[in-house]
């Protein structure tokens, strides 16, 4: 059954029942009060592709309500296979977030921690658990629902970096983790890939350029083609290790991207608490299934 999209929106409000609803929306900010026993917390995985793309603005959010387990495919592919391997066969875990990476998915050959990812995400997704995919987890998630990842070249579209708005679907105007988000609200984009939206997915936000920038598939999985999670340091960061890259690209001002970095991150701040709050709240459901299951209590959710 999908997640109730005005349920939520009603949660949100204040004006639904909240005995129904997780702790993370009825206690709100309590959530991380004392009374939270670190048995009652979901755990986490955090898929990470590359040092310099990590959680951000969202740790600070889901890391006093959570276990987070970080997972870093790019250090040792070998030792990331067996890792997948682990979790796969444990399922000992509530919700999975696959951060980005400066690699395309066309490059499997190349990375090979790329096809551990998308067995990895296979095997989530028949599980049936929240995922989060931002940059190329978003694509390493519609490839894993059966869409097509392809190069923007490919299409006659030149790449996207800078700092834009996107533009909201009437689905993602209603969608609970986009909830308070405003259309006008620039985002970073840094992507020369896209992909076709999967069966059965709804497409939550676009652009003029690259139409699927946000998608929902099911009750609880999300693929952000942009980022909100960053902080102005890890923009610094990235414009650092790709400054040669960018050199080539005469409309990218590299200086630029880093000082709309100082402006805008703070105002995305409290879009970013929105999605880790819902996250956490898919997270914390999908602990109570998973203890369930197992005919394990599951008190204090």
């Amino acid at each position: 059954m999908y997640l109730d999209v005005e349920r939520h929106l009603s949660i949100r409000e204040g004006t639904a029942d909240t005995r129904t609803a997780s702790p993370s929306l009825a206690n709100g900010r309590n959530a991380t009060s004392s009374s939270a026993t670190p048995g009652s917390f979901p755990e986490i995985l955090v898929v990470q592709h590359a040092e310099l793309e990590h959680l951000g603005t969202l740790q600070p959010s889901l890391a006093p309500v959570s276990h987070l387990r970080p997972i870093r495919a790019y250090a040792h592919t070998e030792r990331y296979a067996r890792d997948v391997d682990g979790i796969i066969g444990s399922g000992a875990y509530d919700a999975v977030i696959v951060l980005g990476g400066a690699m395309s998915l066309l490059e499997r050959e190349v990375y090979s921690c790329l096809n551990e990812t998308l067995r990895l995400l296979r095997a989530v997704l028949r599980r049936d658990v929240p995922v989060l995919g931002i940059g190329l987890g978003s694509q390493a998630l519609a490839w894993s629902l059966g869409g097509r990842v392809w190069a923007g070249r490919t299409r006659g579209r030149s790449r996207e970096i800078g700092w834009h708005p996107v533009n909201l679907t009437p689905r993602g105007k209603v969608d609970p983790a986009f909830h308070g988000f405003r259309e006008i609200d620039s985002v970073l984009h840094w992507h020369a890939d896209s992909f076709d939206l999967p069966q059965r997915a709804w497409r939550l936000a676009e652009t003029a350029l690259y139409p699927n920038q946000a998608f929902r598939w099911g009750r609880w999985a999300y693929g952000l083609q942009f980022h909100m999670e960053v902080t102005g340091q890890m923009v610094a960061d990235w414009v650092d290790a790709r400054g040669d890259h960018l050199v080539s690209m005469k409309r990218i001002d590299p200086d630029v991207l880093v000082a709309k970095a100082v402006r805008y991150c703070p105002l995305l701040k409290p879009r970013v608490e929105q999605l880790a709050s819902f996250f956490l709240e898919c997270a914390n459901a999908a602990r109570v299934e998973r203890l369930r299951a197992y005919g394990l209590p599951a008190e204090g959710m």
